[in-house]
């Protein structure tokens, strides 16, 4: 009976350890593809602006200058993101004070082709819904 509560937990060893050593490789060759994969590459127009969604951006800094919108009418078109975005802050600070400049109103921006100089139509950007508090 002894012997076959050792060969039982050689056994169960044995299985334990192929199964972490699975997991282990499986685990890692998914880092490694996730490391090495590349980032998505935007399309570059003739006058060198890339433009796409922002749903294929991995971060802010790797958005599309020209970056895909629906227009006021229902156009489907492009709009420079420095338009969009607004100059951006260097300080929490300077933040405020942008949003503070900031109009109650909605603003609207051109909706351009890919090529970044035709205009098609308007974006309309609401303004925030929130108050700043002092």
């Amino acid at each position: 009976m002894k012997y076959i509560k050792i060969k039982l937990f050689v056994f169960l060893s044995i299985l334990l350890v192929i199964s972490l050593i699975t997991i282990l490789v499986f685990v890692t060759s998914d880092v490694s593809n996730a490391i090495n994969e590349k980032p998505f590459s935007f399309p570059v127009n003739e006058n060198g602006f890339t433009y796409g969604s922002i749903k294929d951006a991995c971060s802010f800094e790797t958005e599309p200058d020209l970056i895909l919108a629906i227009g006021s009418c229902g156009t489907e078109g492009y709009v420079y993101a420095m338009e969009l975005y607004g100059p951006m802050p260097n300080s929490p600070e300077e933040a405020l004070e942008i949003m503070k400049q900031r109009s109650a109103e909605p603003r609207s921006i051109p909706l351009y082709t890919f090529d970044g100089d035709t205009v098609i139509g308007e974006f309309i950007i609401d303004p925030p819904s929130f108050e700043l508090y002092d």
